[in-house]
């Protein structure tokens, strides 16, 4: 299982593989309850491999709870086992609130037990997707299952005990090796708060989250994974000339790698105290994120398609951002790879895009401008519903949709009864009062598309979509009744309305409806006002 990341590793290490006792090619009469009824007893065997090989300057490898006896090992030979990558690891699965979210209650770990007790096959059914990640390759979750189909009852049984009811939470502190964690964006097993966990307790670490899904990623993101372990190990196989990182490190200027998802790869020293980040901690980070607003514009529109073609660029200024969100000028150099890599050196300046951000200020300056232009040109400064031009402009829009789709809508022209009486009466602040007032209520319930528009002193029309004549009826009545049923400051306020709703099979243009409409409003109040009125379109 480990086939996807060796051909990387053995170029540079020395790459040993062994099966824990009892499963795969191991002897199964060598199994002892009592030795591996807890991890400690994988831990030991680790240390025996070591000891009887003469291994010295050791990095352990290990996933999931091997990852956690790695750490044992390291523990019992600190001075042999320099560095532990640990992927998806969890010290403890079991929650412990509320200081502690393992991922699951201690009774739902109990019963995946008890199934795996009573029927063993079911039991890895269950888990070989659920540890896998259900979108990932069919050939390797099968590849996972037949091994848990392989694993003796016994020895499955034991080992999982040890690693599902076990709590190794206090043992992270005594972990001297430099650690990497590696841990997936969506595991069902491990989240990312166990793991975020364990690098607050582990010194020397630095936790690396991947976007995938999944417990296994050196299986299933292999190719993801192979640059951070790498970079980690002192070794970047990206680099044309095999560069050890150590080397770029003495240098006063920064050095880094971007993948083609405009990510780090790797980065020196000097990048990394740049940004005041932990030792690593760049790598699988976004670019953009240590890039100003500026900067992220002129890299996508200039840089990129630059590099694209050139494939080299040089003495080009931009502004980065430490994690205080501070501006620094630098100068950096580009080179890309034919494999879609991007190579950077990095310098500091005092010249930088000062007329890039100048610009991007003035056109973000503009575009609030133009949007707040745009809202007084369209609305009516009282009210804030559309004004006449702006109805107009888009109900000749809702007409040709509605043809396209022979769908009918509604026009209402709406009229205050008395309006300058009331102004007369009680001055024009309540007659502004009223208008705001019957504003309100023709925004009530309005739906998305309704069109909604002061186009005179005391005149509305609202434009309705998709509506029949009896749905648009009932609209108009339940307006009008809100209106009259709430007094302004003691004024009775009443409305008179037109209706008019467009037919499919002879349909009159928007003009046509707005006028017979009006008509209606006219029937309206010469026939008592306070009603709805409804005219036939033809």
């Amino acid at each position: 299982m480990w086939r996807f990341l060796v051909p990387d590793l053995v170029k540079t290490h020395q790459v040993i593989l062994f099966d824990y006792t009892g499963s795969g090619q191991s002897t199964i009469t060598d199994f002892s309850t009592k030795k591996y009824s807890r991890l400690e007893g994988y831990a030991q065997d680790i240390v025996d491999i070591i000891d009887f090989l003469s291994l010295k300057d050791v990095v352990v490898i290990g996933h999931s709870v091997s990852a956690i006896i790695a750490a044992l090992a390291s523990i019992k030979i600190p001075d042999v086992i320099s560095k532990i990558v640990m992927i998806c690891p969890s010290p403890c699965f079991a929650n412990d609130l509320p200081g502690y979210e393992g991922g699951f209650e201690r009774h739902d770990l109990e019963n995946l037990l008890t199934l795996m007790d009573k029927n063993h096959v079911d039991w890895a059914n269950y888990l070989a997707p659920l540890v896998l990640g259900e979108s990932n390759s069919e050939e390797l979750s099968d590849e996972l299952l037949a091994s848990f189909y392989k694993l003796e009852p016994l020895v499955a049984k034991t080992f999982a005990r040890a690693t599902f009811l076990s709590d190794y939470r206090e043992m992270l502190p005594k972990i001297s090796a430099k650690t990497l964690i590696l841990q997936s964006s969506s595991d069902k097993l491990v989240t990312e708060d166990v793991t975020k966990y364990m690098h607050q307790h582990i010194a020397n670490s630095k936790l690396v989250v991947v976007d995938a899904v999944g417990h296994c990623l050196h299986m299933t993101h292999s190719e993801t994974i192979i640059r951070p372990i790498l970079n980690f190990l002192q070794v970047n196989n990206q680099n044309p000339n095999n560069t050890n990182i150590e080397v770029l490190n003495d240098y006063c200027s920064g050095h880094f790698i971007v993948d083609k998802n405009k990510q780090f790869v790797m980065a020196n020293t000097y990048m990394n105290r740049l940004f005041d980040a932990d030792s690593g901690n760049l790598v699988g980070q976004p670019i953009s994120k240590y890039l100003t607003h500026a900067a992220n514009f002129y890299l996508n529109t200039h840089i990129y398609p630059l590099l694209a073609v050139k494939r080299e660029i040089e003495e080009t200024h931009l502004s980065w951002l430490n994690q205080h969100a501070e501006e620094i000028p630098v100068v950096v150099n580009i080179s890309l790879a034919a494999d879609g890599l991007s190579y950077w050196s990095l310098f500091k300046g005092t010249n930088h895009h000062k007329l890039y951000s100048e610009l991007m200020e003035t056109k973000e300056q503009l575009v609030t401008q133009n949007k707040s232009l745009l809202i007084l040109a369209s609305t009516d400064f009282l009210t804030g519903l559309l004004n006449r031009r702006e109805l107009l402009r888009q109900a000749t829009i809702i007409d040709s949709q509605m043809r396209r789709s022979a769908s009918s809508y509604a026009v209402l022209t709406l009229d205050i009864d008395f309006f300058k009486k009331v102004n007369d009466t009680h001055g024009h602040q309540a007659g502004d009062k009223v208008l705001k007032h019957v504003a309100r209520q023709l925004l009530q319930g309005r739906r998305t598309n309704d069109l909604v528009a002061r186009v005179g002193g005391e005149e509305f029309v609202l434009i309705l979509p998709d509506v029949e004549e009896e749905d648009a009826f009932i609209i108009a009545e339940n307006i009008r009744e809100r209106v009259a049923s709430q007094a302004v400051d003691g004024i009775l306020v009443t409305v008179s309305i037109g209706l008019v709703v467009s037919k499919v099979s002879t349909r009159a243009d928007i003009d046509r409806l707005l006028l017979m409409s009006d008509n209606g409003l006219l029937e309206s109040k010469r026939t008592g006002r306070n009603k709805t009125v409804v005219v036939n379109a033809p």
